[in-house]
């Protein structure tokens, strides 16, 4: 078997042309089908990759590139987001305008708390990508600690299509609300993953009689979140330049009411924030009579 690995070079050459043997062929075209590794291949030749790739080549074998090497690794759905039409699509779309991030090398990553980590495997569960693993890392601001759970997925189909959605590098001064590239009926999912991101409920309370009083705010472009108004019916609201972003309060338990229905209108597990939908309960509750769940203010 030895023999199979010593290699002959042209006029016995240490730097001459490699003269493979069919049987050294064979065996390189089998193990290459078997594992898709040039790097293995060449240190049991004690050669570099290149080498093993140009025999490959030579012999009509489809070379894998990184960018499938990594796919055939940790397979998931590369054109998820080619066509905006379903609610998930439209939904995860929204949470990535928010919190994604998208680098110059193709990689989708999204950084949340360390207690939102169901979240993650839920964007892993709907873009088929079992392999994909949950990773974890602190980050510190002054004197306070903040964990987080991280997950990244290197895809340049991905990444080009939601270039094309508006969701690109560099993203938060220059985001626009995707208004040709999503089907109005999918609006709402839109909009619950961008405020699942880059929104929140709070709640508090006032009086003696202690009642529940919720806002809902929005931060982002003044595009984006004159569009959100619009599409929520609120154009009368003004927007708070807060110097890197806007700001978009919505107050009053009325309003609000009709507003969170058109937001979580078909909405489930899988395709909403478990915190935020806790908050969207006890105002259900609240609003229904009953008594709110203390959950405090997110």
């Amino acid at each position: 078997m030895n023999n199979l690995f010593s290699i002959r070079r042209k006029n016995d050459n240490p730097s001459g042309a490699i003269i493979w043997s069919q049987e050294q062929i064979n065996f390189i075209i089998q193990e290459y089908q078997k594992h898709h590794s040039t790097t293995i291949i060449a240190k049991q030749f004690n050669v570099c990759p290149q080498s093993i790739r140009t025999i490959l080549r030579k012999n009509n074998v489809n070379v894998l590139s990184i960018q499938e090497l990594n796919k055939l690794n940790f397979p998931r759905d590369s054109d998820f987001f080619e066509i905006i039409n379903t609610p998930e699509k439209a939904y995860w779309l929204g949470f990535l305008y928010a919190d994604g991030y998208i680098s110059k090398t193709n990689e989708i990553r999204i950084n949340l708390k360390q207690e939102d980590k169901d979240h993650l495997i839920k964007f892993c569960k709907v873009i088929q990508a079992p392999k994909t693993s949950i990773k974890y890392s602190e980050k510190r601001e002054k004197d306070k600690i903040y964990y987080q759970a991280y997950i990244g997925i290197r895809d340049i189909k991905m990444a080009n299509d939601l270039a094309d959605k508006g969701c690109i590098n560099n993203k938060s001064l220059v985001l626009t609300f995707p208004l040709d590239k999503i089907p109005e009926l999918l609006y709402s999912h839109f909009i619950r993953g961008y405020m699942d991101g880059d929104g929140s409920i709070h709640y508090t309370q006032s009086g003696r009689a202690k009642t529940p009083n919720y806002r809902l705010s929005f931060i982002g472009t003044k595009n984006m979140l004159t569009s959100i108004k619009h599409i929520l019916g609120k154009d009368n609201l003004s927007l708070e330049n807060r110097t890197t972003h806007y700001s978009l309060q919505i107050s009053g338990n009325k309003q609000l009411e009709k507003i969170f229905e058109y937001i979580y209108k078909d909405s489930y597990d899988g395709i909403e924030l478990t915190r935020k939908r806790q908050i969207y309960n006890n105002f259900l509750l609240q609003r229904l009579g009953g008594e709110p769940i203390d959950i405090g203010c997110e």
